[in-house]
């Protein structure tokens, strides 16, 4: 529980910097999205990504989706 805890918050973080959210909305995303529900009302990657920045920050959402989701299978 405690690692899922981490992601969300850690991610909370991130995309509240990244995408201008506010601290509630940003963790809402990581728990829908690493819980899998993905309702789709919020969405990563609004910038710009001809820059070399956006382009990043949507390779490492993604892996920090892959790693978020996998977190979910190894809780008992």
């Amino acid at each position: 529980m405690g690692v899922i805890a981490f992601f969300i918050f850690m991610g909370a973080l991130l995309f509240g910097v990244w995408e201008g959210w506010k601290p509630l909305d940003a963790s809402y995303f990581c728990f829908v999205t690493i819980s899998t529900i993905g309702f789709g009302d919020m969405v990563p990657g609004s910038a710009n990504f001809e820059n070399s920045e956006a382009q990043y920050q949507m390779i490492f959402s993604a892996v920090y989706m892959m790693f978020g989701k996998s977190t979910n299978n190894n809780q008992k």
